[in-house]
């Protein structure tokens, strides 16, 4: 009686563990599965871009501008460029040191002083578009100024191109000439606008502005 007894408890302690490590297998693939769907739906959910931090840059609705002088001076300053231009290739190793516009026998001209390489100063007269050579002699006795052009470092090109920006809105480019202060600084004296305009004096060494004003010639 004894021994059918013990056989029935060892008989119920074997259940009851069969029974739990039957729960426990349940349990762990319960945790597995969960574990599995999870990292699946993570997987699966696209990701998100970064939000970038830069801002796309303005597009840029400043327009190049073309010419020594830009939008400065007008097509007028221009033709003057046009004038120097054709006077330095009418003589030989010619250097402009004065231009003015002006009239001759009722026609728009501009005259132009020119010195050559020796020194020679030529005296001429170019169209109204600055493309041809009207009239031209030479000076038997040339002006000083010869002297102050070839200390001049800054050409007369870059020194209109200086002029320009700082004239604008003052009318055309009417007059130019090599000059001194009473300094003796030699400037390139550039004339907008004719008589009632403004004159830009520009250093013929260091290329600045030294004066601006109607009567800073």
């Amino acid at each position: 009686m004894m021994r059918t007894t013990n056989m029935a408890r060892i008989g119920a302690v074997a259940a009851a563990a069969a029974t739990g490590l039957t729960l426990s297998a349940c349990s762990g693939g319960s945790d597995d599965a969960h574990s599995s769907t999870a990292s699946q739906a993570v997987q699966s959910t696209p990701s998100s871009s970064p939000t970038s931090t830069e801002s796309t840059p303005p597009m840029s609705t400043a327009s190049g501008t073309s010419g020594t002088s830009g939008n400065a001076g007008g097509a007028q300053t221009r033709t003057a460029l046009t004038v120097i231009d054709t006077a330095t290739k009418a003589v030989s190793g010619g250097s402009v040191f004065d231009l003015e516009k002006d009239h001759d026998q009722g026609k728009q001209v501009w005259e132009v002083k020119v010195a050559d390489g020796k020194g020679r100063q030529f005296d001429l007269d170019i169209s109204a578009d600055g493309s041809t050579v009207v009239r031209r002699h030479q000076d038997r006795t040339p002006d000083d100024d010869i002297a102050k052009l070839h200390t001049a470092k800054i050409t007369v090109q870059k020194a209109i191109g200086v002029a320009a920006s700082h004239a604008q809105g003052k009318g055309d480019l009417s007059s130019l000439e090599i000059d001194t202060t009473g300094g003796g600084t030699v400037v390139w004296q550039v004339g907008f606008g004719g008589d009632d305009g403004t004159t830009v004096l520009v250093d013929a060494h260091q290329g600045t502005v030294v004066s601006m004003g109607s009567d800073a010639g």
